[in-house]
Protein backbone atom coordinates (compact mmCIF):
# COMPACT_ATOMS: atom_id res chain seq x y z
CA UNK A 1 0.00 0.00 0.00
CA UNK A 2 2.82 2.44 0.84
CA UNK A 3 4.44 1.85 -2.55
CA UNK A 4 1.14 2.54 -4.31
CA UNK A 5 0.71 5.85 -2.49
CA UNK A 6 4.32 6.83 -3.34
CA UNK A 7 3.61 6.16 -7.00
CA UNK A 8 0.47 8.28 -6.90
CA UNK A 9 2.20 11.16 -5.11
CA UNK A 10 5.03 11.22 -7.62
CA UNK A 11 2.57 11.31 -10.49
CA UNK A 12 0.50 14.09 -8.93
CA UNK A 13 3.57 16.13 -8.10
CA UNK A 14 4.23 16.53 -11.80
CA UNK A 15 1.09 18.63 -12.20
CA UNK A 16 0.41 20.00 -8.70
CA UNK A 17 2.61 22.34 -6.73
CA UNK A 18 1.57 21.10 -3.30
CA UNK A 19 -0.04 17.83 -2.29
CA UNK A 20 -1.72 16.81 0.97
CA UNK A 21 -3.55 13.54 1.46
CA UNK A 22 -6.53 14.22 3.73
CA UNK A 23 -7.46 11.49 6.17
CA UNK A 24 -11.13 10.84 6.75
CA UNK A 25 -13.08 8.90 9.36
CA UNK A 26 -14.32 6.44 6.74
CA UNK A 27 -12.55 3.15 6.00
CA UNK A 28 -9.76 3.03 3.42
CA UNK A 29 -11.20 2.47 -0.03
CA UNK A 30 -8.57 0.07 -1.30
CA UNK A 31 -6.41 0.52 -4.37
CA UNK A 32 -6.05 3.90 -6.05
CA UNK A 33 -5.70 3.80 -9.80
CA UNK A 34 -2.29 5.42 -10.42
CA UNK A 35 -3.09 6.73 -13.91
CA UNK A 36 -5.31 9.59 -12.74
CA UNK A 37 -2.83 11.96 -11.13
CA UNK A 38 -4.74 15.25 -11.58
CA UNK A 39 -7.81 13.99 -9.73
CA UNK A 40 -7.83 15.69 -6.32
CA UNK A 41 -11.20 14.36 -5.07
CA UNK A 42 -11.63 10.63 -4.95
CA UNK A 43 -13.28 7.91 -2.98
CA UNK A 44 -15.47 4.84 -3.04
CA UNK A 45 -19.23 4.40 -2.99
CA UNK A 46 -20.00 1.04 -1.44
CA UNK A 47 -22.72 -1.11 0.07
CA UNK A 48 -21.77 -3.77 2.61
CA UNK A 49 -18.15 -3.34 1.57
CA UNK A 50 -18.80 -3.89 -2.13
CA UNK A 51 -18.38 -1.06 -4.63
CA UNK A 52 -21.51 0.32 -6.29
CA UNK A 53 -20.96 1.22 -9.98
CA UNK A 54 -22.65 4.01 -11.91
CA UNK A 55 -23.32 6.33 -8.96
CA UNK A 56 -23.22 10.05 -9.82
CA UNK A 57 -20.78 12.13 -7.75
CA UNK A 58 -20.18 15.86 -8.09
CA UNK A 59 -18.46 18.90 -6.58
CA UNK A 60 -21.15 21.23 -7.93
CA UNK A 61 -19.24 21.80 -11.16
CA UNK A 62 -17.78 18.52 -12.39
CA UNK A 63 -19.92 15.38 -12.54
CA UNK A 64 -18.62 11.81 -12.64
CA UNK A 65 -19.87 8.26 -12.22
CA UNK A 66 -18.30 5.55 -10.12
CA UNK A 67 -16.49 2.82 -12.06
CA UNK A 68 -17.19 -0.91 -11.90
CA UNK A 69 -15.46 -1.10 -8.50
CA UNK A 70 -17.34 1.90 -7.06
CA UNK A 71 -14.43 4.37 -7.30
CA UNK A 72 -14.95 7.99 -8.35
CA UNK A 73 -12.42 10.65 -9.35
CA UNK A 74 -12.89 14.41 -9.79
CA UNK A 75 -10.54 17.18 -10.84
CA UNK A 76 -11.95 19.95 -8.70
CA UNK A 77 -11.23 23.56 -7.78
CA UNK A 78 -13.36 22.94 -4.64
CA UNK A 79 -15.22 26.22 -5.03
CA UNK A 80 -18.44 24.95 -3.44
CA UNK A 81 -16.61 23.36 -0.51
CA UNK A 82 -18.50 20.07 -0.99
CA UNK A 83 -18.40 16.77 -2.77
CA UNK A 84 -21.73 14.97 -2.92
CA UNK A 85 -23.35 11.97 -4.49
CA UNK A 86 -26.80 11.63 -6.03
CA UNK A 87 -28.20 8.85 -3.85
CA UNK A 88 -29.00 6.10 -6.38
CA UNK A 89 -32.30 4.27 -6.77
CA UNK A 90 -32.48 1.18 -4.60
CA UNK A 91 -30.30 2.64 -1.85
CA UNK A 92 -30.53 4.96 1.14
CA UNK A 93 -27.83 6.63 3.18
CA UNK A 94 -27.50 7.18 6.92
CA UNK A 95 -28.13 10.58 8.47
CA UNK A 96 -25.02 12.51 9.49
CA UNK A 97 -26.38 15.25 11.74
CA UNK A 98 -29.92 15.01 13.08
CA UNK A 99 -32.07 13.88 10.17
CA UNK A 100 -29.90 15.27 7.33
CA UNK A 101 -28.83 12.45 4.97
CA UNK A 102 -25.04 12.12 4.74
CA UNK A 103 -24.93 12.47 0.95
CA UNK A 104 -22.16 15.12 1.09
CA UNK A 105 -18.73 15.73 2.59
CA UNK A 106 -17.04 19.05 3.14
CA UNK A 107 -13.88 19.79 1.16
CA UNK A 108 -11.10 22.27 1.85
CA UNK A 109 -11.85 25.31 -0.30
CA UNK A 110 -8.63 26.95 0.87
CA UNK A 111 -6.42 24.14 -0.41
CA UNK A 112 -7.66 23.41 -3.93
CA UNK A 113 -4.38 21.73 -4.83
CA UNK A 114 -4.57 19.14 -2.06
CA UNK A 115 -5.85 15.61 -2.62
CA UNK A 116 -8.83 14.50 -0.53
CA UNK A 117 -10.56 11.18 -0.19
CA UNK A 118 -14.21 10.89 0.79
CA UNK A 119 -16.10 7.60 0.84
CA UNK A 120 -19.87 7.12 0.84
CA UNK A 121 -21.31 3.93 2.39
CA UNK A 122 -24.84 3.13 1.17
CA UNK A 123 -27.55 0.88 2.54
CA UNK A 124 -29.67 -1.34 0.31
CA UNK A 125 -33.30 -0.15 0.25
CA UNK A 126 -35.94 -2.87 0.37
CA UNK A 127 -38.91 -0.48 -0.08
CA UNK A 128 -40.84 -0.20 -3.34
CA UNK A 129 -43.21 2.64 -2.41
CA UNK A 130 -42.03 6.14 -1.52
CA UNK A 131 -43.54 9.25 0.05
CA UNK A 132 -42.12 12.77 -0.18
CA UNK A 133 -43.28 15.50 2.21
CA UNK A 134 -42.60 18.92 0.64
CA UNK A 135 -42.63 21.70 3.25
CA UNK A 136 -42.17 25.41 2.52
CA UNK A 137 -41.41 28.51 4.59
CA UNK A 138 -40.86 27.53 8.21
CA UNK A 139 -39.59 31.02 9.22
CA UNK A 140 -38.58 29.82 12.69
CA UNK A 141 -37.02 32.83 14.39
CA UNK A 142 -37.83 32.88 18.10
CA UNK A 143 -40.81 35.23 17.79
CA UNK A 144 -44.62 35.08 17.98
CA UNK A 145 -44.35 31.85 20.00
CA UNK A 146 -43.29 30.20 16.74
CA UNK A 147 -41.33 27.35 18.33
CA UNK A 148 -44.26 26.37 20.55
CA UNK A 149 -46.77 26.60 17.70
CA UNK A 150 -44.44 24.52 15.56
CA UNK A 151 -43.98 21.81 18.20
CA UNK A 152 -47.56 21.54 19.45
CA UNK A 153 -49.35 21.56 16.08
CA UNK A 154 -47.24 21.52 12.91
CA UNK A 155 -44.62 19.02 14.05
CA UNK A 156 -47.27 16.75 15.56
CA UNK A 157 -49.14 16.70 12.24
CA UNK A 158 -46.02 16.03 10.15
CA UNK A 159 -44.80 13.21 12.39
CA UNK A 160 -48.25 11.65 12.47
CA UNK A 161 -48.21 11.56 8.66
CA UNK A 162 -44.73 10.01 8.68
CA UNK A 163 -45.78 7.29 11.11
CA UNK A 164 -48.93 6.45 9.14
CA UNK A 165 -46.99 5.88 5.95
CA UNK A 166 -44.18 3.99 7.66
CA UNK A 167 -46.80 1.69 9.19
CA UNK A 168 -47.84 0.88 5.60
CA UNK A 169 -44.26 -0.13 4.80
CA UNK A 170 -43.44 2.95 2.74
CA UNK A 171 -40.18 4.89 2.64
CA UNK A 172 -40.76 8.50 3.77
CA UNK A 173 -38.48 11.50 3.44
CA UNK A 174 -38.96 15.24 3.84
CA UNK A 175 -37.93 18.12 1.62
CA UNK A 176 -37.90 21.72 2.85
CA UNK A 177 -38.35 24.46 0.23
CA UNK A 178 -36.45 27.39 1.69
CA UNK A 179 -36.91 30.13 4.29
CA UNK A 180 -36.27 27.62 7.02
CA UNK A 181 -34.87 30.49 9.07
CA UNK A 182 -35.52 34.25 8.99
CA UNK A 183 -32.52 36.47 8.31
CA UNK A 184 -34.13 39.52 9.91
CA UNK A 185 -33.93 37.81 13.32
CA UNK A 186 -30.59 35.99 13.08
CA UNK A 187 -28.75 38.64 15.08
CA UNK A 188 -31.71 40.32 16.75
CA UNK A 189 -32.92 37.10 18.41
CA UNK A 190 -29.70 35.06 18.17
CA UNK A 191 -31.71 32.61 16.07
CA UNK A 192 -29.30 31.38 13.42
CA UNK A 193 -29.66 28.41 11.04
CA UNK A 194 -27.85 26.09 13.45
CA UNK A 195 -30.58 26.81 16.04
CA UNK A 196 -33.35 26.27 13.49
CA UNK A 197 -31.71 22.98 12.47
CA UNK A 198 -32.60 21.56 15.90
CA UNK A 199 -36.30 22.06 15.12
CA UNK A 200 -36.04 20.54 11.64
CA UNK A 201 -34.30 17.55 13.26
CA UNK A 202 -37.48 16.90 15.26
CA UNK A 203 -39.15 15.61 12.09
CA UNK A 204 -39.13 11.81 12.29
CA UNK A 205 -37.72 11.03 8.84
CA UNK A 206 -34.68 11.96 6.74
CA UNK A 207 -35.03 15.55 5.49
CA UNK A 208 -33.38 17.12 2.45
CA UNK A 209 -33.16 20.90 2.47
CA UNK A 210 -33.40 23.80 0.06
CA UNK A 211 -32.23 27.38 0.56
CA UNK A 212 -34.48 30.47 0.47
CA UNK A 213 -33.90 34.22 0.44
CA UNK A 214 -34.28 34.46 4.24
CA UNK A 215 -31.59 31.81 4.75
CA UNK A 216 -28.82 34.18 3.58
CA UNK A 217 -26.56 36.10 5.92
CA UNK A 218 -28.07 39.61 6.24
CA UNK A 219 -24.62 41.09 7.03
CA UNK A 220 -22.94 40.01 3.80
CA UNK A 221 -23.39 42.38 0.88
CA UNK A 222 -23.07 41.62 -2.85
CA UNK A 223 -21.56 38.15 -2.43
CA UNK A 224 -24.18 35.47 -3.00
CA UNK A 225 -21.80 32.61 -2.19
CA UNK A 226 -20.47 34.03 1.08
CA UNK A 227 -24.00 34.91 2.17
CA UNK A 228 -24.91 31.21 1.92
CA UNK A 229 -22.10 29.85 4.08
CA UNK A 230 -23.85 30.04 7.47
CA UNK A 231 -26.80 28.10 6.03
CA UNK A 232 -24.50 25.56 4.37
CA UNK A 233 -22.63 24.91 7.59
CA UNK A 234 -25.83 23.46 9.08
CA UNK A 235 -27.74 22.19 6.04
CA UNK A 236 -25.11 21.30 3.44
CA UNK A 237 -24.88 22.12 -0.29
CA UNK A 238 -27.28 24.66 -1.75
CA UNK A 239 -27.85 22.55 -4.89
CA UNK A 240 -27.63 18.81 -5.50
CA UNK A 241 -29.72 15.83 -6.64
CA UNK A 242 -30.95 12.50 -5.27
CA UNK A 243 -33.17 9.63 -6.38
CA UNK A 244 -36.30 8.20 -4.77
CA UNK A 245 -37.03 4.97 -6.57
CA UNK A 246 -37.42 5.87 -10.26
CA UNK A 247 -37.92 9.59 -9.49
CA UNK A 248 -34.96 11.94 -9.94
CA UNK A 249 -35.03 14.97 -7.61
CA UNK A 250 -33.00 18.13 -8.24
CA UNK A 251 -32.66 20.80 -5.54
CA UNK A 252 -31.67 24.31 -6.68
CA UNK A 253 -30.90 27.66 -5.05
CA UNK A 254 -32.79 30.21 -7.15
CA UNK A 255 -32.13 33.24 -4.93
CA UNK A 256 -29.26 35.49 -6.04
CA UNK A 257 -28.66 37.52 -2.88
CA UNK A 258 -27.62 41.18 -3.18
CA UNK A 259 -28.34 42.73 0.24
CA UNK A 260 -27.24 46.30 -0.43
CA UNK A 261 -25.95 48.27 2.53
CA UNK A 262 -24.93 45.38 4.77
CA UNK A 263 -21.84 45.47 6.94
CA UNK A 264 -20.38 43.48 9.82
CA UNK A 265 -22.65 45.07 12.44
CA UNK A 266 -25.73 45.98 10.40
CA UNK A 267 -28.26 44.11 8.29
CA UNK A 268 -28.60 45.24 4.68
CA UNK A 269 -31.73 45.71 2.58
CA UNK A 270 -31.94 41.93 2.09
CA UNK A 271 -32.82 42.44 -1.57
CA UNK A 272 -32.26 39.71 -4.15
CA UNK A 273 -33.02 38.47 -7.67
CA UNK A 274 -34.96 35.28 -8.35
CA UNK A 275 -32.79 33.41 -10.82
CA UNK A 276 -30.63 30.31 -11.15
CA UNK A 277 -26.95 31.07 -11.55
CA UNK A 278 -25.07 30.08 -14.69
CA UNK A 279 -22.90 27.63 -12.75
CA UNK A 280 -26.01 25.82 -11.47
CA UNK A 281 -27.45 25.63 -14.98
CA UNK A 282 -24.22 24.09 -16.27
CA UNK A 283 -24.20 21.60 -13.40
CA UNK A 284 -27.91 20.81 -13.88
CA UNK A 285 -27.35 20.01 -17.56
CA UNK A 286 -24.53 17.63 -16.60
CA UNK A 287 -26.64 16.03 -13.89
CA UNK A 288 -29.54 15.49 -16.29
CA UNK A 289 -27.07 14.03 -18.76
CA UNK A 290 -26.40 11.14 -16.39
CA UNK A 291 -30.01 9.90 -16.65
CA UNK A 292 -30.58 6.88 -18.85
CA UNK A 293 -33.67 8.20 -20.62
CA UNK A 294 -36.02 11.17 -20.92
CA UNK A 295 -38.93 9.22 -19.41
CA UNK A 296 -37.43 9.59 -15.93
CA UNK A 297 -39.91 11.52 -13.74
CA UNK A 298 -38.29 14.73 -12.47
CA UNK A 299 -39.01 16.74 -9.33
CA UNK A 300 -37.23 20.09 -9.22
CA UNK A 301 -37.30 21.85 -5.86
CA UNK A 302 -36.49 25.51 -5.38
CA UNK A 303 -37.65 28.31 -3.13
CA UNK A 304 -39.11 30.99 -5.41
CA UNK A 305 -41.62 29.83 -8.02
CA UNK A 306 -41.04 29.31 -11.72
CA UNK A 307 -44.46 30.79 -12.59
CA UNK A 308 -46.34 33.78 -11.23
CA UNK A 309 -49.64 33.25 -9.43
CA UNK A 310 -52.34 32.60 -12.08
CA UNK A 311 -54.36 35.67 -12.98
CA UNK A 312 -57.86 35.79 -14.40
CA UNK A 313 -57.29 38.93 -16.45
CA UNK A 314 -56.27 36.88 -19.48
CA UNK A 315 -57.98 33.54 -18.91
CA UNK A 316 -55.74 32.51 -16.01
CA UNK A 317 -52.69 32.40 -18.22
CA UNK A 318 -49.35 31.58 -16.66
CA UNK A 319 -46.37 33.89 -16.82
CA UNK A 320 -42.82 33.21 -15.68
CA UNK A 321 -41.70 34.63 -12.35
CA UNK A 322 -38.10 33.37 -12.48
CA UNK A 323 -35.80 35.80 -14.26
CA UNK A 324 -34.09 33.17 -16.44
CA UNK A 325 -36.98 30.72 -16.61
CA UNK A 326 -36.57 30.17 -20.36
CA UNK A 327 -33.04 28.83 -19.86
CA UNK A 328 -34.25 26.41 -17.19
CA UNK A 329 -37.21 25.23 -19.23
CA UNK A 330 -35.04 24.70 -22.31
CA UNK A 331 -33.02 22.10 -20.40
CA UNK A 332 -36.24 20.19 -19.69
CA UNK A 333 -38.07 20.34 -23.02
CA UNK A 334 -37.42 16.70 -23.89
CA UNK A 335 -38.49 15.26 -20.51
CA UNK A 336 -42.05 13.96 -20.35
CA UNK A 337 -42.82 14.38 -16.64
CA UNK A 338 -41.42 17.46 -14.88
CA UNK A 339 -42.78 18.82 -11.58
CA UNK A 340 -41.51 21.95 -9.87
CA UNK A 341 -42.10 22.33 -6.13
CA UNK A 342 -41.69 25.83 -4.70
CA UNK A 343 -42.73 28.11 -1.84
CA UNK A 344 -41.90 31.75 -1.07
CA UNK A 345 -45.38 33.20 -1.76
CA UNK A 346 -47.21 31.62 1.23
CA UNK A 347 -50.09 30.57 -1.04
CA UNK A 348 -51.17 27.46 -2.90
CA UNK A 349 -51.38 27.52 -6.67
CA UNK A 350 -50.81 25.10 -9.52
CA UNK A 351 -49.68 25.75 -13.06
CA UNK A 352 -49.68 23.37 -16.02
CA UNK A 353 -47.65 24.24 -19.11
CA UNK A 354 -46.90 21.46 -21.56
CA UNK A 355 -44.64 18.88 -19.96
CA UNK A 356 -44.09 21.08 -16.88
CA UNK A 357 -46.30 21.46 -13.83
CA UNK A 358 -45.58 23.48 -10.72
CA UNK A 359 -47.15 23.46 -7.30
CA UNK A 360 -46.36 26.52 -5.28
CA UNK A 361 -47.00 25.33 -1.74
CA UNK A 362 -48.50 27.38 1.07
CA UNK A 363 -46.45 27.96 4.21
CA UNK A 364 -45.70 25.81 7.24
CA UNK A 365 -45.66 29.07 9.24
CA UNK A 366 -49.02 30.20 7.79
CA UNK A 367 -48.90 34.02 8.08
CA UNK A 368 -45.46 34.09 9.70
CA UNK A 369 -46.88 32.45 12.87
CA UNK A 370 -48.87 35.61 13.65
CA UNK A 371 -52.46 34.30 13.52
CA UNK A 372 -51.66 31.28 15.72
CA UNK A 373 -50.10 33.39 18.47
CA UNK A 374 -52.05 33.38 21.74
CA UNK A 375 -54.36 36.38 21.88
CA UNK A 376 -54.68 36.61 18.10
CA UNK A 377 -56.95 34.54 15.83
CA UNK A 378 -55.80 31.20 17.25
CA UNK A 379 -55.66 29.51 13.85
CA UNK A 380 -53.03 28.54 11.28
CA UNK A 381 -54.06 30.25 8.05
CA UNK A 382 -52.03 31.31 5.02
CA UNK A 383 -52.58 34.42 2.91
CA UNK A 384 -54.75 32.58 0.37
CA UNK A 385 -56.98 31.05 3.06
CA UNK A 386 -55.31 27.65 2.95
CA UNK A 387 -54.51 26.25 6.38
CA UNK A 388 -50.81 25.91 7.14
CA UNK A 389 -49.68 22.67 5.56
CA UNK A 390 -47.44 20.74 3.20
CA UNK A 391 -47.54 18.66 0.04
CA UNK A 392 -47.59 14.86 0.18
CA UNK A 393 -46.37 12.96 -2.88
CA UNK A 394 -46.93 9.20 -3.04
CA UNK A 395 -44.97 7.10 -5.53
CA UNK A 396 -45.98 3.45 -5.88
CA UNK A 397 -43.55 1.48 -8.01
CA UNK A 398 -43.35 -1.91 -9.64
CA UNK A 399 -40.28 -3.42 -11.26
CA UNK A 400 -38.43 -0.13 -10.88
CA UNK A 401 -41.10 1.94 -12.66
CA UNK A 402 -43.85 4.25 -11.44
CA UNK A 403 -47.11 2.35 -11.14
CA UNK A 404 -49.09 5.16 -9.52
CA UNK A 405 -48.49 8.72 -8.38
CA UNK A 406 -50.74 10.61 -6.00
CA UNK A 407 -50.27 14.04 -4.47
CA UNK A 408 -52.35 16.19 -2.15
CA UNK A 409 -52.11 19.19 0.14
CA UNK A 410 -52.15 18.15 3.81
CA UNK A 411 -53.59 20.86 6.05
CA UNK A 412 -52.23 21.01 9.61
CA UNK A 413 -54.82 19.90 12.20
CA UNK A 414 -57.17 18.55 9.52
CA UNK A 415 -57.82 15.19 7.86
CA UNK A 416 -56.45 14.47 4.41
CA UNK A 417 -59.99 14.90 3.03
CA UNK A 418 -60.13 18.58 4.05
CA UNK A 419 -59.47 20.18 0.67
CA UNK A 420 -61.80 23.19 0.60
CA UNK A 421 -63.66 25.70 2.78
CA UNK A 422 -67.09 27.22 2.17
CA UNK A 423 -68.46 30.65 3.04
CA UNK A 424 -72.07 31.71 3.26
CA UNK A 425 -71.74 35.27 1.93
CA UNK A 426 -75.01 36.27 3.62
CA UNK A 427 -73.14 35.80 6.92
CA UNK A 428 -69.58 36.58 5.81
CA UNK A 429 -69.15 40.34 6.17
CA UNK A 430 -67.38 43.11 8.07
CA UNK A 431 -69.51 45.71 9.81
CA UNK A 432 -69.74 49.38 8.84
CA UNK A 433 -69.91 50.13 12.58
CA UNK A 434 -66.44 48.75 13.34
CA UNK A 435 -63.68 51.05 14.60
CA UNK A 436 -61.47 52.34 11.76
CA UNK A 437 -64.36 51.53 9.36
CA UNK A 438 -62.85 53.45 6.44
CA UNK A 439 -59.68 51.37 6.59
CA UNK A 440 -61.66 48.16 7.04
CA UNK A 441 -63.79 49.02 4.00
CA UNK A 442 -60.68 49.27 1.86
CA UNK A 443 -59.33 45.96 3.14
CA UNK A 444 -62.60 44.00 3.15
CA UNK A 445 -63.73 45.10 -0.28
CA UNK A 446 -66.72 43.02 -1.42
CA UNK A 447 -67.18 41.66 2.13
CA UNK A 448 -67.82 45.11 3.67
CA UNK A 449 -71.39 45.43 4.88
CA UNK A 450 -74.11 42.78 5.13
CA UNK A 451 -75.60 41.56 1.87
CA UNK A 452 -78.38 39.06 1.25
CA UNK A 453 -77.21 37.77 -2.10
CA UNK A 454 -77.59 34.04 -1.25
CA UNK A 455 -74.16 33.52 -2.76
CA UNK A 456 -71.69 30.91 -1.53
CA UNK A 457 -67.91 31.09 -1.90
CA UNK A 458 -65.74 27.94 -2.14
CA UNK A 459 -61.96 28.10 -1.61
CA UNK A 460 -60.39 24.95 -3.14
CA UNK A 461 -56.88 25.06 -1.69
CA UNK A 462 -54.97 22.85 -4.16
CA UNK A 463 -57.07 23.43 -7.27
CA UNK A 464 -55.72 23.02 -10.78
CA UNK A 465 -57.64 23.20 -14.07
CA UNK A 466 -58.07 19.40 -14.13
CA UNK A 467 -60.19 19.49 -10.95
CA UNK A 468 -63.98 19.54 -11.07
CA UNK A 469 -66.30 21.48 -8.72
CA UNK A 470 -70.00 20.58 -8.59
CA UNK A 471 -72.73 22.07 -6.38
CA UNK A 472 -76.35 20.94 -5.96
CA UNK A 473 -79.15 22.90 -4.30
CA UNK A 474 -82.15 20.68 -3.50
CA UNK A 475 -81.13 18.29 -6.25
CA UNK A 476 -80.55 21.00 -8.83
CA UNK A 477 -77.04 21.39 -10.26
CA UNK A 478 -75.93 25.02 -9.94
CA UNK A 479 -73.65 26.93 -12.32
CA UNK A 480 -70.19 27.28 -10.72
CA UNK A 481 -68.09 30.31 -11.61
CA UNK A 482 -64.36 30.54 -11.05
CA UNK A 483 -63.41 33.99 -9.75
CA UNK A 484 -60.50 35.97 -8.34
CA UNK A 485 -61.19 37.02 -4.77
CA UNK A 486 -59.61 37.51 -1.38
CA UNK A 487 -60.15 34.86 1.27
CA UNK A 488 -62.40 36.42 3.96
CA UNK A 489 -61.15 34.20 6.79
CA UNK A 490 -57.61 35.44 6.28
CA UNK A 491 -58.85 39.04 6.35
CA UNK A 492 -60.63 38.28 9.64
CA UNK A 493 -57.66 36.40 11.10
CA UNK A 494 -54.88 38.78 10.05
CA UNK A 495 -55.86 42.30 8.99
CA UNK A 496 -58.81 42.61 11.35
CA UNK A 497 -56.85 41.17 14.27
CA UNK A 498 -53.98 43.57 13.58
CA UNK A 499 -56.40 46.50 13.53
CA UNK A 500 -58.12 45.34 16.73
CA UNK A 501 -54.69 45.31 18.43
CA UNK A 502 -54.10 48.89 17.29
CA UNK A 503 -51.54 47.91 14.65
CA UNK A 504 -51.28 48.48 10.92
CA UNK A 505 -51.24 45.25 8.85
CA UNK A 506 -47.93 44.82 7.08
CA UNK A 507 -48.03 44.96 3.29
CA UNK A 508 -46.38 41.56 2.85
CA UNK A 509 -48.98 39.83 5.05
CA UNK A 510 -52.10 41.30 3.46
CA UNK A 511 -54.65 39.07 1.80
CA UNK A 512 -54.15 38.81 -1.99
CA UNK A 513 -56.71 38.02 -4.65
CA UNK A 514 -56.42 34.35 -5.59
CA UNK A 515 -57.80 32.27 -8.43
CA UNK A 516 -58.72 29.03 -6.63
CA UNK A 517 -62.07 30.58 -5.59
CA UNK A 518 -65.49 29.55 -6.89
CA UNK A 519 -68.92 31.09 -6.47
CA UNK A 520 -72.49 29.84 -6.75
CA UNK A 521 -75.89 31.43 -6.09
CA UNK A 522 -78.19 29.42 -3.82
CA UNK A 523 -81.98 29.37 -4.06
CA UNK A 524 -82.58 30.73 -0.55
CA UNK A 525 -80.76 31.88 2.62
CA UNK A 526 -81.33 28.51 4.33
CA UNK A 527 -80.96 25.86 1.62
CA UNK A 528 -78.40 23.11 2.23
CA UNK A 529 -75.87 22.73 -0.57
CA UNK A 530 -74.22 19.48 -1.58
CA UNK A 531 -70.69 20.25 -2.74
CA UNK A 532 -68.46 17.74 -4.50
CA UNK A 533 -64.86 18.43 -5.50
CA UNK A 534 -63.00 15.89 -7.65
CA UNK A 535 -59.24 16.24 -7.98
CA UNK A 536 -57.08 15.38 -10.99
CA UNK A 537 -56.44 11.87 -9.61
CA UNK A 538 -60.15 11.07 -9.32
CA UNK A 539 -60.32 11.53 -5.53
CA UNK A 540 -63.69 12.90 -4.40
CA UNK A 541 -64.22 15.30 -1.48
CA UNK A 542 -67.78 16.13 -0.42
CA UNK A 543 -69.55 18.41 2.03
CA UNK A 544 -73.16 19.08 2.91
CA UNK A 545 -73.10 22.79 3.64
CA UNK A 546 -75.85 23.73 6.07
CA UNK A 547 -76.83 27.37 5.88
CA UNK A 548 -76.82 29.91 7.42
CA UNK A 549 -73.14 29.22 8.15
CA UNK A 550 -71.39 31.24 10.82
CA UNK A 551 -68.31 33.33 9.95
CA UNK A 552 -65.65 33.28 12.72
CA UNK A 553 -61.93 32.65 13.19
CA UNK A 554 -62.42 28.99 14.20
CA UNK A 555 -64.64 28.03 11.27
CA UNK A 556 -63.88 25.10 8.96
Amino acid sequence: MKNIFKTVLKAIAASCAAIVIFATSVPAFGKITPDKPVMNLKGKVSCEGKGVPGVVVSDGFSVAKTDKDGFYYLASDKKTGYVFLSIPSGYIIKEREGNTPAFYCKTDRYSPESVERHDFPLIKDDKSDYVLLAMADFHIAGRCNDTESYKKAVLVDINRTVKEYEAEGKRVCGLTLGDISWDKFWYKNSFFPDTVKKYIDMIDCPVFNCMGNHDNNPRISNDDFKASLVYSKSFGPTYYSFNMGPVHCIVLDNIFYINDGACADRNGKRNYICKITDSQLVWMEKDLGTLKNKDTPLIIAMHAPLFKRPSGKNGYEHKYALQNAEEVVSLLKDYKDVTFLSGHIHTNYNTLDGNIREHNIAAICATWWWTSKKGNAGNYICKDGSPAGYDVWEFDTENGKIKKTCSYYKSVNYARSYQFRTYDLNETYFSEKSPRADEIKDIAGRYFGKKNSNRVLINVFNYNPDWKIEVWDQGKLLPVKRIEAKDPLHILSYEMQMISHGNDPSKVGRTPKISHMFEVKASSPSSTLRIRVTDDRGNVFEQNMKRPKRFFTGME
